[in-house]
Parts: structure tokens; C-alpha cells; sequence
């Protein structure tokens, strides 16, 4: 099931993509994927990537199981954040991982308040 949830995913991403010209999405490994988008102001990527949030988080059907997504997101800008692909690779994972993390810890502090409310 993972490798055809991986093949529907790419696909969306790819419809994404061709709705959205200044978007450029390569797979990097396994379930990462990186992208450019040519835009000149911070707030029009960061609007790029909400519609891309709203995506991801579409539930994909793989026989009869609804499967929802989630994404971590790392986000750097030329060249204020590196002026080489592996400087603003290495800016936007080390964000991504931030972001897991915050992520992460939002997750267990809603199991434990959904544990303690159960006592």
C-alpha cells in the first residue's frame, strides 16, 4: 500500500505543479520531496504553500482505506538563506525538522490532555 500511496501522492503534486507555474517539486528520497517556486515576495510563497498544505492534507483513497497525510515544511529564500542549492537545502531541512519537532510535542500534549481527561 505505501508505494501506491506514494505513486497517488506524486501524482498530486505533480496537478499541482501544473496549476501553479512558479511551483517545481522533485522527489529527493524515499517520502521527502523538495520544491522551487519562483516568486519575489515572501508572502506569495508562503500563499503557495497554504494551497499546498490544503493539498497534502486531502484524504487519499487506496481500496476502501481513506488515508490523510501530513507534512512538515521548511521554507528558505535566495540568498538571504544561502546562495547554493545545498545552503538552502540545508536552511530549509533544518526548519522542516523544527517543525517536526513542534509538531511532535503539540501531538503528546494532546494525548496526555486527552489521557488525563480520561482519568
Amino acid at each position: 500500500m505505501g508505494d501506491e500511496l506514494l505513486k497517488l501522492f506524486a501524482k498530486r503534486l505533480l496537478l499541482f505543479e501544473e496549476e501553479h507555474r512558479s511551483f517545481h517539486v522533485y522527489r529527493l528520497a524515499g517520502d521527502e520531496f523538495v520544491s522551487t517556486i519562483k516568486k519575489s515576495l515572501k508572502e506569495e510563497v508562503y500563499a503557495v504553500c497554504d494551497e499546498l498544505e490544503k493539498v497534502i492534507l486531502q484524504p487519499i483513497n487506496i481500496k476502501g482505506t481513506s488515508i490523510t497525510l501530513s507534512a512538515s515544511v521548511g521554507v528558505s529564500f535566495y540568498p538571504v538563506d544561502g546562495r547554493t542549492i545545498d545552503e538552502l537545502l540545508h536552511n530549509a531541512d533544518t526548519l522542516m525538522y523544527k517543525e517536526k519537532e513542534r509538531n511532535h510535542q503539540r501531538e503528546l500534549s494532546i494525548i496526555k490532555e486527552n489521557h488525563n481527561a480520561n482519568i
